[in-house]
């Protein structure tokens, strides 16, 4: 795992805001020992602390497009990216390194907003466009990698942990009495609110445009984006072969990597129990 932060505001210096997104990173240390990296353009400063999996001397974020136009800042992991750096290439673009951020960043600024339709992964990242002065972020449609956010008038914070948020500086930790009272009703605080007032989460498969100081939330992804004409298994046998396929498919998708891969192996062990079981193949 990474752990990106950010701190956009047209009314706070440049050294405030590398010394609040400075502190953020520091604070996510045990998220990226492998590497950091903080710039400021414009109204933005964004910074990362990188745990390096793919192309590791050659990852270093945030990642600036040849013109530079686009920044980006990335927590994740893009498992096709070799597959879209193909269909780019194709297109005409150029990449200096083997890793997946200089991908989903041709990805960004070929194709947009579109692009997350592209991208099968793990991620939440966000990209500063220098020539809007615009913030874009997103997170994958499960949710699978964090990011909370900020938004006070003109300015937004962000960063991929809740106490990291707060040692910026920028960002006060109010308890919120309702997050209280649904925690412990459900033992749990349900998205977008979190613990403290006034802080939140983007929600597994939303993006957002933060743009003079107006903040734009929307989904991109949700269940009802799957295809309803998908063949439907018609007996045990084959929905467990289809499932073992797709399990098998996800699992060579996941080790993917330039450096030793670890897994925990609890899951794993479960969902091949149940598929041995014939007794439980459907229960």
């Amino acid at each position: 795992m990474c752990g990106i932060a950010g701190f956009v505001s047209a009314r706070d210096s440049g050294e405030f805001r590398t010394a609040a997104v400075d502190r953020m990173c520091a604070a996510m240390l045990h998220r990226g020992p492998d590497d950091a990296g903080i710039e400021t353009h414009g109204d933005a400063t964004i910074g990362m602390r990188r745990l390096a999996i793919f192309d590791p001397a050659n990852g270093h974020q945030p990642m600036t497009t040849a013109d530079g136009r686009f920044r980006i800042v990335f927590n994740g992991a893009i498992y096709n990216f070799r597959t879209l750096r193909d269909e780019l290439a194709a297109s005409g673009l150029t990449f200096h390194t083997q890793c997946d951020t200089e991908v989903l960043l041709a990805a960004y600024a070929h194709w947009g907003e579109a692009c997350l339709g592209r991208l099968r992964g793990m991620f939440a990242f966000a990209v500063w466009d220098n020539r809007e002065q615009t913030l874009f972020l997103a997170r994958d449609p499960f949710g699978i990698k964090p990011l909370y956010y900020r938004h006070d008038g003109p300015k937004l914070v962000f960063a991929s942990e809740l106490n990291a948020l707060l040692t910026s500086g920028a960002v006060a930790g109010e308890i919120d009495p309702r997050s209280v009272a649904d925690y412990l009703g459900w033992f749990a605080v349900p998205a977008p609110r979190t613990i403290y007032r006034g802080i939140f989460s983007l929600r597994p498969g939303e993006c957002a445009t933060f743009r003079a100081g107006q903040l734009q939330l929307r989904s991109y992804w949700n269940f009802r984006s799957i295809p309803r004409d998908l063949p439907v298994a018609t007996s045990p046998e084959e929905f467990t072969r289809e499932l073992r396929a797709r399990l098998e498919d996800t699992i060579r998708a996941y080790v993917v990597a330039d450096v030793p891969v670890g897994a925990f192996l609890s899951g794993v062990c479960f969902a091949v129990k149940q598929l041995a079981s014939p007794a439980k193949r459907l229960s």
